[in-house]
């Protein structure tokens, strides 16, 4: 190894491609853990959204009734 690009060549080799597929790993990892958290959000939070769209609706339709 008395070339120095050559050694230099052999360590980054050595030492990024295992670096650069963990991050690639952990980057897919936090994404679909991510994606999951968020569909977890919005699978408890439609039945809220759309109970409250349902009585506001209702209410104000109530409320136009009786004023009407």
């Amino acid at each position: 190894m008395d070339n120095p690009g050559l050694s230099i060549m052999y360590l980054s080799c050595q030492y990024i491609w295992p670096v650069y597929f963990a991050g690639i790993f952990w980057a897919r990892m936090y994404q679909s853990t991510m994606a999951f958290v968020a569909e977890l959000n919005r699978m408890t939070q439609l039945p809220v959204l759309m109970g409250g769209m349902l009585i506001r609706i209702t209410g104000r339709d109530s409320i136009y009734g009786k004023s009407g």
